[in-house]
């Protein structure tokens, strides 16, 4: 049996999610029916049918390593560094250069590859940030190294995507074994590759569930993804804004809702249109869900009679 006052909670977040952001863009954006714009960017990517080899699991891990503060502008984006990267096949890279990091052939061969993608200079400083980079390409190189095929690799995923309590082994596993990524870009590449049951605790996520009370104010990225988790375990099928997909209820969903708060970024579009973009709104978000849902104004919303609170 869940706790009703958590359901609840959740329900009504989930809701005030979707509030804020249907009247951001109507009234913000001046767009005539939000909330088919909003669910077109909860659609999970189908990426998982789209892995075709090691290499393409290699690239989504490059991909997420550089999705955080700088390393966009510094590194650009991956796909770019295709040629550099041995056409993205990791075991041949590994070979080439798994005890020549510090050589003066692997530091030629990266700045000669490298060059004309390093919009900020070819610097080799050791916390700069493209030998961390390379770092992560030759350890996450190695790790796939372990997996005879892209099948085996994520069939070792699924094991852990199982069960709510295996769950979030998995982005400590990839954190602990692939230089630079971090549990929250780790629990980034795992999202990206398909994985609806994971969001990424970012900055949005975390200031909004500690501002809100979901999460402690010095709660760790595991714990962030943790109630993520938990938050969507406990949504029902229907809310305010009617009966809801089955792709809407989940983590992957959350993390997107959150994300389009802080971010303001509707990136996912029709061919004849550009990308809605409604600024940071995070505090703004904050205050209005204090306002109307939390203590004494705390409003209980009508849950369905199957629901298991």
């Amino acid at each position: 049996m869940k706790d009703s006052d958590f359901c609840n909670q959740c329900n009504c977040f989930y809701d005030a999610l979707w509030e804020f952001l249907i009247d951001l863009l109507r009234y913000k954006g001046g767009v005539k029916n939000p909330k088919a714009e909003i669910s077109r960017q909860l659609h999970p990517n189908n990426r998982r049918e789209e892995i075709k080899s090691k290499g393409d699991i290699w690239q989504y891990i490059l991909n997420s390593s550089v999705n955080t503060r700088g390393k966009p502008n510094s590194i650009g984006p991956v796909a770019k560094l295709k040629d550099a990267l041995f056409g993205f096949d990791p075991d041949k890279f590994l070979l080439m250069f798994e005890h020549k990091f510090d050589s003066q052939e692997a530091k030629s061969h990266f700045r000669k590859s490298f060059k004309k993608h390093m919009t900020t200079g070819p610097r080799w400083t050791p916390t700069s940030h493209w030998p961390q980079f390379i770092k992560t390409c030759l350890s996450s190189a190695k790790f796939l190294q372990r997996f005879p095929s892209h099948e085996e690799f994520l069939s070792w995923a699924d094991s852990f995507d199982k069960t709510i309590e295996t769950r979030p082994a998995l982005p400590l596993v990839l954190a602990a074994e692939i230089h630079g990524l971090g549990y929250a870009l780790a629990c980034d590449f795992i999202k990206e590759i398909g994985y609806t049951n994971y969001g990424k605790p970012d900055t949005h996520t975390k200031d909004i569930l500690k501002g809100l009370g979901f999460c402690p104010q010095d709660a760790s990225d595991y714990f962030v993804q943790n109630q993520m988790v938990n938050i969507a375990d406990n949504l029902p099928t229907s809310g305010k804004f009617g009966k809801r997909e089955e792709h809407e209820i989940s983590t992957y969903s959350l993390d997107k809702l959150i994300w389009l708060v802080g971010s303001g970024k509707f990136y996912k579009k029709r061919s004849n249109q550009k990308p809605h973009e409604t600024g940071n709104n995070k505090d703004k978000f904050i205050t209005t869900y204090k306002d109307n849902f939390v203590g004494t104004n705390f409003k209980k919303s009508e849950l369905p009679e199957d629901h298991p609170c």
